[in-house]
């Protein structure tokens, strides 16, 4: 069983939201919803495709509803529904192996693109204490998960719908990973079966990046010394790619951080308003390929693998 919950978060904490099946709540800023969809490995011969506009629905239902739909549609809106079809089916299009690439419609295939090397990135730190906002998703207030039978082996996240928006500040797209039970531990004060655990986020960052950053959980208690290799100039706030970095959290436990070594190029710096044509989707590793992002911007994919964890 694979968990995996959606967080948007910005930098005054004022934006999230999240759906599955049902909008759970809306912006401050912006009449949007933050939509999880979920690519669910439910055997070894096939994927079922769960997303928010088909929850509940049966087959013919989705047929009926997409012929009302088209029948009503103007030139503009068949466009963005081909637009829209065609990224779907490239997100969920193998990768040809590790390393960076990109897709613009109409193409169907994966076209290599020169990586960015890993910068330093601010650390995405993981909710610890007691929730006190419950009326906000992610940051300070609680988080969604998807639980399924079998393994969730991709999910994605947007605002299908952003309106309204009146502040330009900074913000970042996170969707992230449950923790869970990694080899990695084995190193941890408690071993495997002690609080160590593993966390992804899958991140973009309206500066212009979208990268992996890797996390163990409660790796030890304060004092602890993170797994090697560690950065060497390890600075309490940033995340480097080199090497892991402790972080001490209220709890008392020691967190270690790293990100992935590479992240897509032609991914951009993106005003708040720009944030309904943004979507962020990650990839368990499959087939020989590591974990990946990938970053859609206004109909162009951008995708990196990760270094697994």
């Amino acid at each position: 069983m694979a968990k995996w919950l959606i967080q948007a978060d910005d930098a005054p904490p004022s934006l999230h939201s999240s759906t599955l099946c049902v909008n759970l709540s809306a912006s401050r800023w912006a009449s949007g919803f933050w939509t999880v969809r979920a690519i669910v490995s439910a055997s070894a011969v096939g994927l079922l495709a769960a997303s928010a506009i088909a929850c509940g629905q049966t087959k013919d239902q989705t047929v009926a509803n997409k012929g009302a739909a088209d029948a009503g549609q103007t030139a503009e809106q068949r466009q963005a529904a081909e637009r829209e079809a065609w990224r779907r089916a490239m997100v969920i299009l193998p990768r040809p192996s590790n390393g960076c690439f990109t897709a613009v419609f109409p193409e169907r295939t994966w076209r290599p693109e020169p990586c960015t090397p890993a910068t330093p990135h601010k650390a995405f730190l993981p909710h610890v204490g007691v929730m006190n906002r419950v009326d906000l998703v992610g940051g300070t207030g609680p988080d969604f998960t998807a639980t399924v039978t079998g393994h969730i082996s991709q999910s994605e996240g947007s605002f299908d719908s952003a309106t309204g928006i009146t502040s330009s500040g900074a913000y970042s797209l996170q969707l992230n990973t449950d923790f869970f039970q990694t080899d990695v531990c084995n190193g941890s004060p408690g071993g495997k079966n002690g609080t160590c655990r593993g966390w992804e986020q899958f991140v973009y960052d309206s500066s212009g990046f979208a990268n992996i950053q890797y996390w163990l959980i409660q790796w030890g208690p304060g004092g602890s010394t993170c797994p090697m290799p560690v950065h060497s100039g390890c600075n309490g706030s940033s995340v480097f790619s080199d090497g892991w970095c402790p972080f001490t959290l209220s709890d008392g436990f020691v967190y270690c951080a790293v990100n992935a070594g590479s992240q897509p190029s032609g991914v951009s710096a993106k005003s708040l308003s720009a944030v309904g044509s943004l979507k962020v989707s990650g990839a368990a590793a499959s087939g020989g390929t590591n974990d990946s992002i990938i970053f859609t911007d206004s109909g162009a994919l951008h995708t990196a693998s990760g270094d697994n964890l």
